[in-house]
Formats: structure tokens, C-alpha cells, sequence
């Protein structure tokens, strides 16, 4: 194998024959000319690198070196130059491994001298991106080109991310109005179509008291609490904020860049609802303003969610948090819905069902940091650029869903969400079920009764068409949901219209049977008569009989002492309402009795004669059922009149 033998005098004209070399590049505080005997070329480059708004966030800085391995031994006039090329290709390599060796160590300083003082370029942490042995015309016996690539980033300190050591930042807010959930608001009149509630607590404005009568009737009455339902729903959105960065940390520090990322990222949490848009990004949407609840821009937060992704050996780090905003300090959001169904008796049921989901808030202070799981109450206030007219512009404050109640200050609204659930179930969901029902009762078009009073014997109207009973205010079954945990309570409350005379019974029923006077006659059995027994008008009358059975059901007696009925704990107390109002039903449907009592003033009674034949009661207390059963044999004083005419 031949090689080719460059000129000796070149090579040794590229070494630096003295003592004092005019410049010199060292790495790690080794001169790279110890290994390879000239001083290599330098390039520096430096390129500024931005964000999407265009501001500059750091440098990052290109150091490349290019130079000439020329092996060979120290010479004992000048022990940092080497001797004439020529020794053969075991130095070369020698010096090849040299250099391997001393950019192996990542993250060191690099600094360029002119003289053994003053120093030139200095960098620290240096990055190293690539090194490289070309090929030579000698094939490396004399000498060897190398090429060394470095780099290092320097944060621009008057940037967006300070000093910190951080580079692709990301800091992003979106806001998302949630499907259906529109702003409405508006009344709907109820008053025609609801019997009064006897008794109803909770009912705004002006529920009945101890103090105040509750008006007479056997339908029950009461205050309604206006006449007016409102129903306002309140425009919903996801606001989520997005923060992450890529740490850069000095090179040979292990993992130091997710602690660099880590820190920028709670840095920019902790300045997230700031006014000043240069720090927060936005700030000219929001305001920090927890205690006002008055203004139609007051916009909550609540149910904050957490999540946090980062990458040790990426060396980055992310935060997202999400909120539920409602411009309003609302402590629940409840969906309902009202279904109607009418069966063969023409009975209508009426069925209100729905959810119930507390809220809670976030306080501020624990937004920022190291927080995950934070706790307390706070507020942000968007302004009208989110809410314009054409998305619901909210003002006047509305009244909160059904109700009237609005939280007037976040302590309240950073209780528990079961809480808060329950709360909104028992004052402005419960109370106000009965009105909710009653807007399926009596539509537009049912403008007329069913039966023509002004002209009986016309046929019926279609009922579909015709006026309906209004629905009775206790339900006829109810159903509850709980779940503590997760703040929701469900609900499913029936209604129907079925007709009640006895206010305060949960179910009731009337039968009424009357057997009218038959002929006297005799039969006379004939043996052999084919046409059967003789019959012989004997010219009289029996007498009538009426029987009436009242049975209703009562919520069961709570203990021992409501089972007589002669106690005053008992919901059967011959001296109750209950118990009053069937003896007054019994009464009037006696024979000849007045029936002005319930009736009004229908044609007047016939006289005649009437005599209990059977008065009997039933009392189940364990199912809180009371029957109870009359009847009479009566006779008229007349008899050109119809029986029924008693």
C-alpha cells in the first residue's frame, strides 16, 4: 500500500513552533491544540428565537470548529508542539481518541484566549451537537480533519419568560359556550291553572302561615305564591387554561430542565387572573372582584378541574385547568323536565323528574403553584366583549333558575356540593314542583267544558279539547336520588287530576249506590204451567236504599298514639279537618239531607223519611287507610217525583 506523503515543510508551517501561542481555544479547561497541534477555526453563530406574538424569548448560540490533527511527539525545545508530521498513523489516532475523550463531556465551558489573560469568548453549559473525522488525502497517516459542532441557550431576561431557563412556552386560554344552555328568561302564568296548596312552607312570596287563614273548601286552598312560574336559564361556558414549557437546562446537569419548565409554569400560574394583560394574557377580559354579586358581568367559577402531564427526560412540563363559568353566583344547575299522560278515565298525570348538581368554587391563591387538589371560593368577572347582546347579555340580574335565592357571597358557595344540591332541592326545587306541573294543565285550546251547561242535551264536547281538573297539589308518587358523593340529587314527582273532595288526603274514593222502590207482587206456582208462576200485582211499593262508602288514604300515624282516633296525633281525629269534611260529605248525601254544602243551591230537596240502616267504620293505621260506610232506607212523601230527586 502506497501513501501519499504530503510536504513535510507545509505541515510543519501550520504548527505553532513557539512558546506564547497569539490564540488558543480551550473546552473543559483543556486546549484543544495539546491533542492536535494546530489551533482550530472558529464560527459563531447566534439566532434569536420567539413566540407566536413575535417577542423575543431567548439566543440561541452555534459555535462550530473546524481544524487539522497533525500527530506527532513533543519536541523538548517546545513541549506544546508537536515534532514533524510523520510518526505514522498510531498517533493520528492517538489524537483522534484525544479529542473523542474531550468532547465527551457535555455541558462544559468553552472559552476562546488571546494571550494567557484575556480571554476572547466565554461561554458555559455548552451543548455538544456533533463531531466529526473526515477522511484525508494521506488516509490519516500524517494528518486528520475534525469538525466540532457546540451550541447553548441564553434567555433574554427583558423577555416574556425572564430569566427563566425555558424555551417553546405555551400560554393559551379558551372560552366555549356549552350546547343548550342559552340565556332565557321569562314568566309563565300558573295561577288558573293550580289549586291552593294548604300547606306549603317554603312557597315565595307569600306562603301560608299559622297566622294567616287558609280559605275553606273542600278543593283545598291557600296561598299560590303570585301567579307567575319564572324560568330562567342561565348561559353556560368551559373556560380552560393551558400552560407549558420545555425546560433547558446546562448540560451534565441530569434532568434539571422539568425543574426549569416546572418553575416557569407555576411562575405563570401564580400571575393567571392578573389585570395587567403584558403579564396574564388576560387580563382585559378579567378582574378580580369575589364579593359582588350585583352586576350583570360578574362571572363565576366553579367545579375546577386539574391536570397535570410532564416529561422528566423531555424535560417538560404542563398544566391545564378547566371551570364551569356561569355569569352569576348560582349554587346548583338543575335540568328538569315535565311529561304528561292521559288514560282511558280521562285522568291526567302530570310528571315532573330531574337532576340536581351542586357547585363549588376555587379560591385564588390556591390556582397558582403546586396546588392539584385546591379548596375555598373565588370569582372572575368577564367583560362585555364575552357576553354581548346578541350572546344574552344578562341584565337585570336574573332570578337564579326557578327561585328567588342568589348566594351572596362565595363562603356560601364553597360548601360542600352535596350541600348545595340539597339546599337547591328543599327551597327552590321542591317548593315550586306543583307550579311546574301545572303548566301542562288547561292549554290555549281547551276553551270549553266538556259537558254544554247552557244546553244539556247536546252531546259532550271531544275531551280532548275540553277544560281539564286542575291536578291535585299532593302527589301521588315521589321519588329521590342521593348521591353524597358526587353533589347530585335526582327527583321524579307524579300528579294527576283525578277528582278529590277531601283536602289533605294523599288518595280518596266516593262510591255511591242507590236502589230505587220496585213493585209488590206475589208468584203462585202452578204445578205443570208452562208460562211458570201466577204473578199478582199487589199494587204497593218497596221502600229505596242508599248506601255511600267513603274510603281515603292518610299518611300513617308516627307512633302509638295516633292509632285512636279520638287523639289529636291522630290524622283521623273526629275532630280534624279529615274526619270533619267525610261526616260532612256523609251528611249531605243523606237522603233528603242539604246538600248547599257542597253542591250549592241545586234544586231543592223532596221531603221524605230516611233511617240508617248500617253506619260502620274502618281504621288501618299501619297503612293509614280509613273506610268508611252509610246507608239509609228512605221514602218519599210524594210520589210524583223520581226517586233520585231525595
Amino acid at each position: 500500500m502506497v501513501y501519499f506523503q504530503p510536504d513535510l515543510e507545509s505541515i510543519v508551517s501550520i504548527q505553532n513552533t513557539t512558546t506564547t501561542r497569539p490564540v488558543s481555544v480551550l473546552y473543559n479547561g483543556s486546549g484543544i491544540h495539546d491533542i492536535v497541534g494546530p489551533v482550530p477555526l472558529v464560527d459563531i453563530s447566534r439566532s434569536a428565537s420567539r413566540n407566536g406574538a413575535g417577542s423575543i424569548e431567548g439566543y440561541t448560540t452555534r459555535i462550530d470548529l473546524t481544524g487539522k490533527i497533525v500527530a506527532g511527539t513533543a519536541s523538548s525545545s517546545d513541549p506544546e508542539a508537536p515534532t514533524p508530521a510523520g510518526s505514522g498513523i498510531g498517533d493520528t489516532l492517538t489524537a483522534i481518541e484525544g479529542l473523542k475523550s474531550l468532547f465527551s463531556v457535555d455541558g462544559a465551558p468553552l472559552e476562546i484566549k488571546c494571550d494567557a489573560t484575556n480571554t476572547l469568548f466565554l461561554a458555559s453549559g455548552v451543548r455538544i451537537v456533533d463531531f466529526s473525522v473526515n477522511k484525508t488525502d494521506d488516509n490519516w497517516l500524517f494528518t486528520a480533519d475534525y469538525s466540532v459542532s457546540l451550541e447553548y441557550y441564553e434567555p433574554e431576561p427583558n423577555g416574556p419568560n425572564g430569566s427563566f431557563s425555558v424555551k417553546s412556552t405555551s400560554d393559551t386560554w379558551s372560552i366555549e359556550p356549552i350546547e343548550d344552555s342559552v340565556y332565557q328568561s321569562f314568566t309563565y302564568p300558573t295561577s288558573s291553572r293550580m289549586k291552593g296548596e294548604t300547606h306549603n312552607p317554603l312557597l315565595k312570596p307569600t306562603a301560608p302561615s299559622p297566622g294567616s287563614p287558609v280559605p275553606g273548601g273542600f278543593g283545598g286552598g291557600g296561598s299560590i305564591g303570585g301567579d307567575l312560574l319564572s324560568i330562567t336559564n342561565i348561559p353556560q361556558y368551559r373556560i380552560s387554561h393551558r400552560v407549558s414549557a420545555v425546560g433547558v437546562a446546562p448540560a451534565g446537569s441530569g434532568y434539571d430542565a422539568y425543574l426549569f419548565a416546572k418553575a416557569w409554569v407555576q411562575n405563570r400560574l401564580s400571575a393567571a387572573f392578573s389585570q395587567s394583560p403584558i403579564v396574564s394574557g388576560i387580563g382585559h377580559f378579567f378582574t378580580t372582584s369575589p364579593t359582588n354579586t350585583s352586576s350583570f358581568n360578574d362571572t363565576y367559577l366553579y367545579n375546577h378541574l386539574r391536570t397535570t402531564n410532564f416529561s422528566i427526560t423531555e424535560g417538560s412540563y404542563e398544566i391545564n385547568d378547566t371551570w364551569l363559568a356561569m355569569p352569576t353566583g348560582i349554587q346548583y344547575i338543575e335540568d328538569y323536565s315535565v311529561d304528561a299522560s292521559t288514560d282511558d278515565r280521562n285522568i291526567k298525570t302530570v310528571r315532573v323528574q330531574g337532576n340536581i348538581r351542586g357547585l363549588y368554587m376555587t379560591s385564588f391563591t390556591s390556582l397558582s403553584g403546586n396546588n392539584t387538589i385546591p379548596s375555598g371560593g373565588g370569582q372572575i368577572s368577564v367583560l362585555s366583549e364575552s357576553f354581548d347582546e346578541t350572546g344574552g347579555s344578562l341584565t337585570p340580574p336574573p332570578k337564579i333558575l326557578d327561585n328567588i335565592n342568589q348566594a351572596s357571597n362565595n363562603t356560601t358557595i364553597a360548601a360542600s356540593i352535596y350541600d348545595n344540591a340539597n339546599k337547591a332541592w328543599l327551597y327552590d326545587v321542591k317548593p315550586y314542583l306543583y307550579n311546574r306541573a301545572s303548566i301542562v294543565i288547561n292549554s290555549i285550546d281547551r276553551n270549553a267544558t266538556y259537558v254544554n251547561i247552557t244546553n244539556p242535551t247536546l252531546p259532550p264536547n271531544n275531551p280532548i279539547y275540553a277544560k281539564e281538573s286542575l291536578l291535585n297539589p299532593i302527589p301521588i308518587s315521589t321519588t329521590e336520588g342521593h348521591d353524597p358523593r358526587k353533589g347530585t340529587i335526582s327527583y321524579s314527582v307524579e300528579y294527576n287530576n283525578k277528582l278529590n273532595l277531601i283536602s289533605g288526603v294523599i288518595s280518596e274514593s266516593i262510591t255511591i249506590n242507590d236502589t230505587g222502590p220496585a213493585d209488590v207482587f206475589s208468584e203462585s206456582f202452578v204445578i205443570g204451567r208452562r208460562l211458570g208462576p201466577v204473578l199478582q200485582s199487589l199494587n204497593a211499593k218497596t221502600s229505596s236504599r242508599k248506601d255511600v262508602s267513603i274510603d281515603v288514604v292518610v299518611p300513617p300515624p308516627s307512633d302509638a298514639a295516633g292509632i285512636l282516633l279520638t287523639n289529636r296525633q291522630c290524622p283521623l281525629f273526629t275532630g280534624g279537618a279529615i274526619y270533619q269534611n267525610i261526616e260532612t260529605i256523609i251528611e249531605v248525601l243523606r237522603p233528603f239531607g242539604s246538600r248547599a254544602a257542597i253542591f250549592g243551591t241545586v234544586r231543592p230537596n223532596q221531603a221524605g223519611l230516611s233511617y240508617v240502616s248500617q253506619n260502620s267504620h274502618n281504621w288501618n293505621p299501619a297503612e293509614g287507610r280509613y273506610s268508611r260506610s252509610v246507608s239509609w232506607t228512605y221514602q218519599q212523601c210524594s210520589n210524583n217525583k223520581n226517586y233520585l230527586d231525595h
